[in-house]
């Protein structure tokens, strides 16, 4: 999702009913999906999340497709930062993909694992039934609420019956995400830091890289939307 302007899909999409246990703030940031007029709400569950390190839910909305076989999910979890660095890049969207496979098994009956490369992954059970039950795909951005600089991670998945792959793929790959905005500033701890993994000096390179790593390791420990990993 990065830092573009916000993008509308020109489809409009249709509103789930139910939108369980949402943060009391007004949400910011939203997945529109391109769904068929035949598109229905679902009441679902969203995902288990604790509250640690001040994760919230900001949207859960889910729809079946009766006519097509398919049931489709989004949702964004909102949780405080202290800053951004690129270096925080790869571990939050490693654990943002687990969130999403999180969705994807809220429509696909049971667990599952994201597969492929690139920005659209297929969806496969755990138990190995058949070939890929769908497609999903993970979105990032930030918000800025009353001061509090903070990492909007969403998820859209499909899934459904075999005859419904084509149309599960290209729901998701036009799926955009709505608001967020630019990441925040490093400030001048997290800037100092990154400059220095990227430039280190010959006897302090272990050093600075181990800093970096904690660095880290202290926002992803505050990120822990529940108890399994994520």
């Amino acid at each position: 999702m990065g830092a573009p302007d916000p993008v509308v899909l020109p489809a409009p999409s249709r509103t789930s009913p139910y939108a369980s246990k949402p943060s009391p703030r007004v949400p910011s940031v939203r997945v529109d999906a391109p769904l068929p007029p035949s598109a229905s709400g679902l009441t679902l569950e969203p995902p288990t999340i604790t509250g640690a390190g001040g994760a919230e839910l900001r949207t859960f909305e889910a729809w079946g497709l009766p006519s097509d076989g398919a049931s489709v999910v989004v949702g964004c979890l909102s949780t405080p930062i202290p800053g951004w660095v690129e270096e925080m890049r790869q571990p939050v969207m490693a654990r943002a993909e687990g969130w999403t496979a999180r969705l994807a098994e809220k429509v696909s009956g049971g667990p599952v694992e994201l597969r492929g490369e690139g920005e659209v992954r297929t969806v496969h059970r755990v138990a190995g039934e058949g070939g890929p039950r769908g497609s999903a795909k993970t979105l990032l951005t930030f918000e800025h609420v009353q001061g509090e600089a903070r990492v909007v991670t969403c998820g859209i998945a499909c899934a459904g019956e075999e005859r419904a792959r084509n149309m599960c793929e290209g729901i998701v790959r036009q799926g955009r995400g709505v608001g967020g905005g630019a990441p925040p500033p490093a400030g001048i701890s997290l800037a100092a830091i990154s400059w220095a993994v990227r430039h280190p000096a010959p006897a302090v390179a272990a050093g600075i890289g181990l800093a970096g790593a904690l660095l880290v390791a202290v926002v992803l420990l505050r990120w822990r939307p529940r108890s399994r990993p994520f």
